[in-house]
């Protein structure tokens, strides 16, 4: 399938409300499918996975409060979306909405400001780099060595189930016209 790679979208005024209800489909499946993992995972083997399927949801959020605003905003018969395809901008769009304190994915003993998250255990917040890593094995050339996500000591399942609530309430709130 043939993908636009520019940052850039246009899209007509008529068909917004139709990708508002898209994207609202898309983050219940992604959340509903986060849940069921959860439910089943008792040991906490996959919740990575949970991580991610959370972290889609919260930018397909994004992305539906980018249509949102622009339609309120701008009354042309098409809308332009400079930063259609940016994560980061749709996550950190999204985060402007969802409760802020749900951004972190493990609560660590020790200072982010004050210790190495190297090597001590600190706070981890959820970012467009953190799904990567949860994501994907990759090479770091400078280090010589393959890397998988292995930092995070214990993702916090409670606030997964936090944040998956709160994106469920906010998009009743916040994604119809």
């Amino acid at each position: 399938m043939y993908r636009d790679q520019t940052m850039a979208r246009q899209i007509p005024r008529d068909r917004v409300e139709e990708g508002l209800s898209l994207c609202r489909r898309q983050i219940s499946d992604l959340v509903d499918t986060a849940r069921i993992i959860l439910r089943g995972d008792t040991a906490g083997l996959y919740l990575r996975f949970v991580y991610l399927l959370l972290q889609y949801a919260i930018e397909e959020f994004g992305k539906a409060l980018m249509l949102k605003e622009e339609f309120l905003r701008n009354s042309s018969e098409t809308l332009r979306f400079d930063k259609w395809v940016s994560h980061e901008y749709k996550f950190n769009k999204a985060w402007d909405v969802l409760d802020k304190g749900l951004k972190v994915v493990h609560e660590g003993a020790f200072d982010t400001s004050a210790f190495d998250p190297a090597i001590f255990d600190t706070n981890v917040e959820a970012s467009h780099r953190l799904r990567l890593e949860a994501g994907y094995v990759d090479y770091v050339e400078r280090k010589g060595e393959w890397t998988r996500i292995t930092h995070i000591q214990k993702w916090d399942r409670d606030r997964f189930l936090l944040l998956a609530d709160d994106l469920e309430r906010k998009m009743r709130k916040h994604l119809y016209l």
